[in-house]
C-alpha cells in the first residue's frame, strides 16, 4: 500500500512496527527556519492536510540505531538538519559510551558518528556520509495553544528498512519552558518530528516518566546556532 494511503487510513494512531569541515561547503543547506506569528484560537485542520504534513515530513526523516557489541540498545527517529548529513536527534537516542551508530535512509544502512551533545537541552548532532537531502523546516517564534493539534511523525526499523509512523497527539501543559504533549508515550516516537497543521515543524520529542516532551524549533535552532559558532 502507498504511504500517503497508509498515512491516511491510520492517522490519529501509531502506525507500528563536530566535523566542522562543512562550514566551508558553498552548496550545503541548511535547516530552513520559518517564523510565524501566533494564532488563537488555532483553526482546525483537515485530514488531507495532516497526511500531505505527514508524507512531506518523510523526506527530512531517517532512522537512527545505537548498538553495543552488536546488540541494539536505543532507537529513534533523526531530523535531517543540513543536507550534507547532519542529523539532530535527543541525546537519549546516541547515549556517550562504546557504541556503534547508524542511520537508515531510504534502503542504505550508514555509520553516523556524534558530532556534538548538549545535555541541558537534550539535544545530539551526527553525521553520515550523504549529499543531496532534504532538510527539514523548522517553524520557530511560534506560541502554541493548550489543546492545539500536533502529528508525531518519524521512521522506525522493519526488517532493515526505514517505516514511516505518524500519532495524533495534542498541546497539553508547559513544565517550565519546555511543552508537555498528551498522548500515548511510545518508545519509538523517540525524536519523533511534531508537525504543525501547515507542515511546519514544531520540534522533535522525547519520552521521560511516561510523558511526551517537546523540544521546541526554537530550542533545536538555538542548538545548531551555536555549534555553527564553534571555530574549526
Amino acid at each position: 500500500m502507498a504511504i500517503a494511503g497508509l498515512l491516511g487510513a491510520f492517522l490519529g494512531m501509531a502506525i507500528f512496527y563536530r566535523s566542522a569541515g562543512f562550514l566551508g561547503f558553498a552548496n550545503v543547506q541548511f535547516a530552513a527556519v520559518k517564523t510565524k506569528p501566533s494564532e488563537s484560537p488555532t483553526p482546525p485542520v483537515s485530514s488531507d492536510a495532516w497526511q500531505r504534513a505527514v508524507v512531506e515530513s518523510g523526506l527530512s526523516a531517517v532512522a537512527v540505531q545505537t548498538f553495543q557489541d552488536a546488540v541494539l540498545v536505543r532507537s529513534g527517529s533523526g531530523l535531517i538538519v543540513s543536507s550534507d548529513g547532519l542529523i539532530v536527534v535527543p541525546v537519549d537516542v546516541v547515549p556517550a559510551g562504546p557504541y556503534v551508530y547508524q542511520v537508515i535512509s531510504a534502503d542504505r544502512i550508514i555509520r553516523a558518528a556524534v558530532v556534538a551533545r548538549d545535555y541541558a537541552r537534550n539535544l545530539a548532532l551526527i553525521r553520515f556520509d550523504a549529499s543531496n537531502l532534504t532538510v527539514g523546516n523548522l517553524e520557530t517564534g511560534t506560541t502554541y495553544q493548550v489543546g492545539q493539534e500536533f502529528i508525531l511523525t518519524g521512521k522506525l526499523v522493519a526488517i532493515s528498512k526505514p517505516t514511516m509512523f505518524a500519532q495524533r497527539t495534542t498541546f497539553a501543559y508547559q513544565v517550565g519552558d519546555i511543552p508537555i504533549l498528551d498522548g500515548t508515550p511510545n518508545a519509538y516516537l523517540a525524536g519523533a518530528q511534531a508537525l504543525t497543521g501547515d507542515g511546519g515543524i514544531a520540534g522533535i520529542v522525547y519520552i521521560r516518566f511516561g510523558r511526551i516532551y517537546l523540544i521546541t524549533a526554537d530550542v533545536i535552532d538555538a542548538f545548531l546556532k551555536n555549534y555553527l559558532s564553534i571555530p574549526s
